[in-house]
């Protein structure tokens, strides 16, 4: 993380409980004893007694502190949370993905899982290192490492130690006890510490609770059959009230008075020593509420026999509000009580004071808890939406016209995760309008921060109370950076540039973190989503004879490399065995046959593994041009869907881009090129970046591909340092480029082949195909030329015949001797036959 990444750039629900049994109120004019129902819940009632009572113990008086900043979250070149002072302004610019009050200051939370601390003005006190940073109290606060066996312990507002983590359990300090739990040997122990970490107070059982008023609650159960314990202590550990419940129990404190004690579906309201009841109620459905969590101690609490509620002075017993027939209860404070009631076959909310006298009519669909004068309650649903509309009252019930003027969609007047052991006054809300607009407001509804979403792209822009945008200060540039592809980074400007460096420092802020847990034998959120094969050939690469830089090693008799401080190599055998772990014991290349010497390379932090490759090509011709990009990528699209869609019937759908077009160095020489392959689905990318250096008979290939999750940047953010790691390769004298001699071999394969591969096998059974297909067509097609040759020649022939004649005879005088009648001839030789006939 950078040492200053802030400077960089740009309806609370009542507690539930459930009744307790014991003696019952004997007061029976002011209320009477009811029966619960037969059906009974072990646990049930107990949970939610100290879920719910408890939160009286726990919202003791305490100073309440004013807030003066304010934790927002936005969307820009990446989720972040910080701190905005009432003017709007930035105090802490968002760098985190998570920030909570805690003991007057802010627990804030990397996207990575680590937790730091901030004062309350928002200065970085506790770097983000821990897994966990309970609430401060007293100075200290529970904490945790990560790790696999890590424990907890507790910690100063330095972040060092006090209490040195020994503990399987550990919650923070009330009234200068924390309760905890530890192994002793194979026996769990808990307890209660003091702040020097020595036991004060031994318990059979852990217990979360605080102390409250010097007072705290245990609870236990010896068997599963057994009926449970729950017992009331002071601070000495001395028991001052017990209860059993067969089924359920508990025992909560009420500040300033005594106790309220639940035993099955009894609930009991008594004195501090448990010797006197002062109200009862009984009945499955039956409980006492006390005050809401997190807020200042009332002293009153809501009781319900299932039926009908009142409410109760918790320290007398003194009923304030009798139970009516159809009167339901709710939140209370600020003397205020809500309740509900059901108008022409609707249920509608209304509030009470703590006599009981309708102060707001009961009109509306829903209600809060009045906090600092204000609550917030939804009309009934309206035409044409169907839906309730938000406002904010006043205890006279008075609607605040500034909230109504932000047209609201919904209004939270507790905004944000507060201190529960502290009741924060949070003079701040919430509004998220019709045009969802986040609106920060003060208790008035006047607006001191606005967020909408940018018309430019998919970016949050945030604007304080001047109306002056805050973040980010350029919007347009964070667009342009967000939508920008690797080849157009070139192109950006200075103040562009900037703001992509800002994002790189993001991330490699959150992936150093991923590999500071991962050191620490923690799995991160991309670790929990990989498979078990893939799960242990992480495990199998890890355990690999890695060789730690800095150190020269051979890659062959001609190639050095030296690993800088920082890396770690595996060489040619050790890579050979762990690719036959991988493979489960596969077995060994056949003998005689001459492997490639390829070794792994890690990159500091493990973020990037580079595959480096000796080959025994013989002297490349580079002064052969390099093929086209465009024709290049084509043939690799081509190369990449035959390789992955063969024997699997199934079309590969995948898109190619340059990220660095092929580019050669003839100096180095370096042949150097990248390229990213995006699948059409939701998996990601995965970006290959390629470099090949030559030497006099071998070429030495590094290949490094990250495969990134969706909006990745791993390609950009560590492209130079491989580029950079291709400096620490050498070819020794006698086997440089260089040292070439004339009439030695050349390798026969072409630049194109070692950007490209060969076709794979598919491809190549394709081709022959396809040629013998070609062939045969071929070869029919020149048989039917010939045969429509020969007929042609044949046509043209039996054409010339008919059409030529010879040409005719000369003119001889005719003879008159000779001359005879025409048809003389004719007529003499069919007369004889004319006779003949008629001889016949």
């Amino acid at each position: 993380m950078p040492s200053d990444p802030h400077s960089l750039l740009p309806a609370q629900l009542p507690p539930l409980t459930s009744p307790w049994p014991g003696a019952l109120w004997r007061g029976r004019a002011v209320f009477p004893v009811f029966q619960g129902r037969a059906n009974r819940r072990p646990w049930v009632g107990a949970l939610l007694v100290v879920l719910g009572l408890g939160q009286v113990a726990q919202a003791a008086a305490g100073p309440l502190v004013q807030i003066k900043l304010v934790p927002v979250c936005v969307t820009t070149l990446y989720q972040g949370c910080g701190l905005v002072d009432r003017g709007g302004n930035w105090t802490v610019r968002p760098w985190y993905t998570d920030i909570r009050e805690n003991g007057g200051g802010w627990t804030v939370e990397k996207q990575s899982g680590l937790t730091g601390w901030l004062g309350a003005d928002g200065t970085v006190v506790i770097e983000p290192r821990f897994e966990f940073i309970g609430q401060f109290a007293g100075g200290l606060a529970p904490a945790r490492l990560h790790g696999k066996d890590a424990k907890y312990g507790y910690i100063g507002t330095s972040g060092r130690w006090v209490i040195p983590p020994k503990f399987t359990a550990a919650t923070a300090f009330s009234e200068g006890l924390a309760s905890v739990q530890w192994t002793e040997g194979a026996r769990e122990r808990s307890g209660y510490i003091d702040p020097r970490g020595r036991t004060v107070i031994p318990t059979l059982e852990w217990s979360d609770r605080p102390f409250v008023d010097g007072r705290t609650t245990v609870m236990r159960r010896v068997s599963e059959h057994a009926a449970t314990v729950c017992t009331g202590i002071d601070r000495r550990g001395r028991e001052l009230v017990r209860t059993t419940g067969k089924e359920s129990c508990a025992v909560t404190v009420v500040p300033g008075g005594g106790w309220t004690v639940q035993s099955d579906d009894v609930t009991r309201l008594v004195d501090r020593n448990n010797r006197r009841t002062l109200f009862a109620v009984q009945g499955e459905e039956a409980y006492i509420h006390g005050d809401p969590e997190g807020s200042p101690v009332t002293g009153l609490g809501v009781f319900s026999t299932g039926q009908e509620s009142g409410l109760l002075d918790l320290r007398t017993g003194r009923v304030l509000i009798a139970p009516r027939a159809g009167q339901h209860l709710g939140f209370h404070g600020e003397g205020r009580v809500s309740y509900r009631r059901e108008k022409n076959g609707q249920t509608v909310y209304g509030f009470l004071d703590s006599s009981g006298r309708p102060v707001i009519p009961a009109r509306y669909a829903s209600s809060g808890q009045f906090q600092h004068g204000r609550v917030m309650v939804t009309l009934p649903p309206a035409p044409p939406s169907g839906e309730g509309r938000p406002v904010v009252l006043n205890l006279q019930g008075q609607e605040l016209p500034g909230f109504k003027a932000l047209r609201p969609t919904s209004i939270e007047l507790a905004p944000w995760e507060g201190d529960v052991q502290t009741p924060v006054r949070r003079n701040a809300a919430r509004v998220t309008t019709d045009q969802d607009e986040v609106v920060w407001t003060d208790l008035d509804g006047r607006p001191f921060l606005r967020v909408r979403a940018s018309r430019r792209c998919a970016i949050d822009e945030a604007f304080n109370r001047k109306g002056q945008r805050i973040w980010p200060a350029d919007s347009a540039g964070v667009c342009r950076v967000n939508d920008a592809g690797f080849a157009e980074y070139g192109a950006l400007t200075p103040a562009q540039k900037a703001l992509l460096d800002h994002k790189h420092a993001f991330e490699r802020d959150r992936l150093n973190d991923q590999a500071y847990l991962r050191a620490q034998g923690k799995r991160t959120v991309f670790d929990w989503v990989a498979s078990p094969e893939e799960q242990r050939a992480e495990r199998l690469i890890r355990e690999a004879d890695w060789l730690d830089g800095p150190q020269d090693v051979s890659l062959s008799p001609g190639v050095r490399l030296s690993v800088p401080a920082g890396y770690r190599y595996l060489p040619a055998e050790a890579l050979a065995a762990l690719r036959r772990r991988l493979s489960d014991g596969a077995a060994p290349a056949p003998a005689g046959a001459v492997p490639v010497r390829t070794g792994w390379l890690l990159g500091p932090h493990e973020h990037w593994r580079t595959e480096i490759s000796v080959v025994q090509r013989g002297h490349m011709d580079l002064t052969q041009p390099l093929p086209g990009a465009d024709e290049l990528l084509e043939t690799m699209k081509v190369y990449t869907a035959g390789s992955l869609a063969g024997g699997t019937g199934a079309a590969s759908f995948r898109h190619l881009a340059w990220l660095l077009p092929p580019r050669l160095d003839p100096v180095r020489p370096q042949l150097t090129y990248a390229y990213t392959d995006a699948p059409v689905d939701v998996s990601g990318r995965r970006d290959v970046l390629n470099v090949a250096l030559f030497g006099r008979r071998e070429v030495v290939a590094l290949s490094t591909v990250w495969r990134s999750p969706l909006q990745a940047m791993h390609f950009e953010l560590f492209q130079e340092d491989v580029l950079k790691l291709s400096g620490q390769i050498h070819f020794v004298p006698g086997h440089r480029y260089q040292d070439h001699q004339v009439g030695e071999a050349v390798a026969p394969v072409a630049l194109e082949t070692l950007m490209t591969g060969p076709p794979p096998q598919e491809i190549t059974r394709i081709g022959e195909a396809i040629a013998d297909m070609e062939q045969r067509r071929q070869a029919r097609i020149n048989g039917r030329l010939l045969a429509l040759l020969v007929i042609l020649g044949v046509v043209t022939l039996g054409f010339t015949a008919r059409w030529w004649k010879p040409a005719p005879a000369a003119a001889v005088p005719a003879d008159p001797s000779r001359s005879r009648p025409a048809g003389g001839a004719q007529a003499q030789r069919r007369t004889p036959r004319k006779q003949g006939r008629k001889r016949r």
